[in-house]
């Protein structure tokens, strides 16, 4: 059975992408990802059907592991303020953090689209591909 509307919706949000109806080719200054949104549309609707299962697995386990992160958050407590920020049991919150990148680079591969390169989300988990390290 193809993806329904909600599932294409989490698809898109998981990878970054706007749940507008019509994307502007530019927004606040910043150039909005519609291009690449193309792409994900059509893979959705394209989708084979034996990839489905893939699909839907991705998603519920971006889901699950977003639920755990909000529950994770009040177990936060902080451990250090001096140079620097620290808190106990931030490690789990990391963990967490990598299996929602990996998790999200699964769907992206699955759909064969990139995360958006826009979303804020993606560029804070590190998920986004690309640029070089310069010598210091």
């Amino acid at each position: 059975m193809p993806l329904n509307d909600a599932e294409k919706e989490r698809c898109r949000y998981h990878l970054g992408y706007l749940n507008v109806r019509v994307p502007t080719a530019l927004g606040l200054g910043f150039p909005s990802a519609s291009q690449l949104m193309l792409i994900l549309e059509s893979s959705m609707n394209d989708l084979l059907p034996d990839a489905e299962p893939g699909v839907r697995r991705a998603i519920q386990e971006l889901d699950c592991i977003e639920d755990q992160l909000s529950a994770f958050r009040p177990a936060l407590q902080l451990k250090s303020s001096g140079g620097g920020v620290q808190f106990s049991g931030d490690e789990g919150l990391l963990a967490l953090e990598g299996q929602y990148r990996w998790w999200s680079m699964k769907l992206a591969d699955t759909l064969g689209t990139p995360v958006n390169p826009f979303s804020l989300t993606h560029q804070q988990l590190g998920t986004l591909g690309g640029g070089c390290i310069e010598p210091t």
